[in-house]
């Protein structure tokens, strides 16, 4: 609908481009009726862009020399009121560039410019006719009888081709001779069958969920900090369904993909409802899709990874996050937002409860609960009644391994696959071996790219890096010193899966890592598999390490158990902890005790009483002295400055000028240090440095992240290399 009678001709437009203000464009005569959050196409420079408009104005200070935009491609508001609110927020709190902000979460399908339209699906229905088809028209009347078997809801033309191919020109002829009707609409959510009820609960989870179902209306945040097996799961769908009742939407945020298929599966198997998943594995057209169906409020429970918080709901209920301390929950590149944080934002501006639960939960959530922001529920107990895990620490010292295992690590594999019993060898690192390594002069194989080693893949071959992706091929002979006694060194999930089949030949085994679950469909096809108990043995890296049941594993085997001891990120103690507590966790969790057994050449360290001989909430408390005695996040607030350059001294220099130029009154209220080189100094030709700026929680940064975004965007030597601003950063 036109409205050329407004006087607000004046159109100011965020652009996708590293700028901090907005551009003010003339409107073309056909001006929506309400043009803001529409998506508009401009000149700019000698390109084209797809912009958002931002608000109207009848004057502007270069009314002389405005372009008009080239033409408005949505008759209505692409993003709503709510929507460019939250983003702005999200935008300033991050210190990024508005435009950018709002390119990078509009969906891929709508950011090359294509509308709702394109979505749309055929539909057919039977007319209401006295004729016949001639007795010869076999494969007519097979179309035909095909849709009068929808009546209702009639059946979509992807429907009827999988079923009947080639049959385009023949429903042209049943349209033409008034046979069958058509329309155009969105994908129908198909609703599955309830197959699965409400579990009573156990005093611990009726606790909560009492607690919780008092505040459905109103804005809170609940931290569910439960032991794995708790009944976590049980809880949300429980208050879930009080949500639907209201006929309100809810979503359910989950770190990675690999845990949707069986969240997904659990609620549809519970709920005779719309369900749809939102992620990065889906293509542009289903992610669209799904974007406008919960626009719509045709899905009414969105199950997503981070960018998930981005979809636009008509009438969302309540949010839950699932395992909130893990970090992939934060954006790492361009936007750096932080999907856990915002979910609380989305929360408030839309005054409904927001649930967060874990094993192993955030300090940040923790210090939040401690000063009365967040409530804090906590469940002790699995909800099976079964005991935790028996745990194991194997000491490695002195000992001769085979391929890695201990003797009595694979005499107590043999134990529990006798009993008919699943087993998971975890091992946080894919490909066969991480290291290929002369054993004369101890020259290691490293990217020509990175500062990393290169990771041996024994299917292909060839040596691969884990970070820019690069190949190399192998070679028997020492470039460095001409030696031919040379060779892999160390373990990954492909040579455990090696070692794994040729122990246990009687036994099927399954790997998931991201070497064999890269195709469409893969995961779920292994998941279901390790489900089914169809694979007695699995070999897995963090893919398998939190979130998901399988109810006959009885025993985890964790395999280099050490590795995050000496991480150089002073997050990477909570970080090993997590992991420990989360895939010990996958053990035992129905029917009788579990068992984990971690190998370990550090059986003194004291981490193993804290991870076991006490509850998580003490452990994390202890991290978290640590952190107040230096003054580490999340006690302080952080920025983080990167800069990357393939000329490491440019990189270097221009973090020191910067810090140089930091305004005195500004640098009294922040703590600096470095510049530095990053722990991986070295990333695909460019070289990493980064700043690190702390100050107390009680100071706003915001007046520095305004000035760091409009020095960025007007120094001439920041427009030379590529630089971040990262605000609560989870990685160095």
């Amino acid at each position: 609908m036109s409205n050329k009678n407004n006087n607000n001709r004046i159109l100011k437009v965020a652009i996708p481009v590293a700028l901090i203000d907005c551009f003010d464009y003339s409107a073309v005569d056909n001006l929506p009726k309400n043009p803001i959050g529409c998506r508009v196409l401009v000149p700019f420079n000698n390109r084209q862009l797809i912009a958002v408009v931002i608000a109207t104005s009848s004057t502007s200070k270069y009314k002389d020399t405005l372009k008009p935009i080239i033409k408005f491609l949505d008759d209505s508001p692409f993003f709503s009121s709510d929507l460019l609110k939250l983003s702005k927020w999200a935008n300033d709190y991050y210190a990024y560039f508005y435009g950018m902000t709002l390119n990078q979460i509009m969906p891929g399908f709508y950011r090359q410019g294509k509308d709702e339209s394109q979505l749309w699906q055929t539909i057919y229905y039977v007319n209401k006719t006295t004729k016949t088809l001639p007795a010869k028209a076999h494969k007519m009347q097979q179309v035909l009888n095909l849709i009068s078997q929808n009546p209702t809801t009639g059946i979509s033309h992807n429907n009827l081709i999988q079923n009947i191919k080639s049959c385009t020109a023949i429903l042209k002829k049943l349209k033409e001779q008034n046979f069958i009707k058509s329309d155009a609409c969105l994908p129908v959510i198909q609703k599955s069958k309830i197959t699965d009820f409400a579990k009573k609960l156990n005093p611990e989870q009726q606790v909560i969920y009492d607690n919780i179902q008092q505040d459905l209306n109103n804005f809170t945040v609940h931290l569910i900090d439960g032991i794995t097996g708790s009944g976590k799961t049980e809880i949300y769908l429980q208050l879930i369904d009080k949500i639907l009742q209201q006929q309100k939407q809810v979503l359910i945020l989950v770190p990675e993909i690999g845990l949707t298929p069986q969240l997904v599966q659990r609620f549809s198997s519970r709920f005779a409802t719309e369900i749809i998943t939102m992620h990065s594995g889906l293509n542009q057209t289903i992610r669209a899709t799904g974007y406008l169906q919960t626009k719509q409020n045709k899905a009414k429970i969105i199950i997503g990874t981070r960018s998930a918080i981005w979809c636009q709901f008509k009438n969302l209920g309540m949010i839950i996050v699932d395992e909130e301390h893990d970090s992939s929950f934060k954006q790492q590149s361009k936007f750096l937002y932080h999907a856990r944080d915002l979910s609380v934002v989305i929360a408030k501006n839309n005054n409904i409860p927001i649930i967060l639960g874990s094993a192993t939960s955030s300090m940040e959530s923790y210090l939040n609960c401690q000063s009365k922001k967040y409530n804090y529920h906590l469940l002790k107990t699995r909800a099976t009644k079964t005991l935790p895990p028996r745990v194991t620490i194997s000491a490695l010292n002195n000992l001769k391994l085979y391929e890695g295992f201990a003797s009595s690590t694979l005499t107590k594999i043999c134990e529990h696959l006798r009993q008919n019993n699943q087993v998971l060898i975890y091992i946080n690192r894919r490909g066969f071996a991480p290291k290929y390594m002369c054993f004369e002069c101890g020259e290691i194989k490293t990217c020509r790219h990175c500062s990393a080693t290169m990771t041996y893949h024994k299917a292909i071959n060839r040596l691969r890096c884990h970070f820019c992706n690069a190949l190399a091929d192998i070679k028997d002979i020492c470039e460095k010193c001409g030696s031919h006694n040379i060779g892999v060194v160390g373990l990954g999930s492909e040579k455990i899966d090696n070692v794994i089949n040729d122990s246990y030949p009687a036994y099927k085994s399954v790997r998931v890592d991201r070497d064999t679950t890269a195709n469409k469909g893969q995961l779920e096809q292994k998941l279901n598999q390790i489900t089914t108990g169809d694979c007695k043995i699995l070999i897995g890296t963090q893919m398998l390490a939190k979130g998901h049941h399988f109810p006959k594993l009885s025993l985890v085997v964790i395999m280099d158990a050490d590795r995050g001891l000496f991480g150089t990120d002073f997050r990477s103690i909570e970080h090993m902890s997590q992991e420990i507590i989360q895939v010990a966790g996958r053990s035992g969790r129905e029917g009788k005790q579990g068992e984990v057994l971690i190998q370990t050449m550090q059986p003194k360290n004291q981490i193993w009483d804290q991870l076991f001989g006490s509850s998580y909430f003490d452990l994390i408390y202890s991290y978290i002295k640590i952190r107040t005695q230096h003054s580490l996040p999340p006690i302080t607030s952080q920025i983080l400055i990167r800069a990357k350059s393939k000329n490491a001294k440019f990189a270097d220099n221009f973090l020191e000028i910067f810090k140089n130029n930091i305004p005195h009154d500004l640098k009294q209220q922040i703590r600096i240090l470095g510049p530095a080189p990053a722990p991986m100094e070295k990333i695909a030709n460019l070289y990493r440095f980064n700043l690190v700026i702390l100050c107390h929680k009680n100071i706003s940064l915001a007046s520095f992240k305004k000035w760091v975004l409009h020095y960025m965007a007007n120094n001439k030597y920041a427009k030379k290399l590529s630089w971040s601003i990262d605000v609560d950063a989870v990685n160095s």
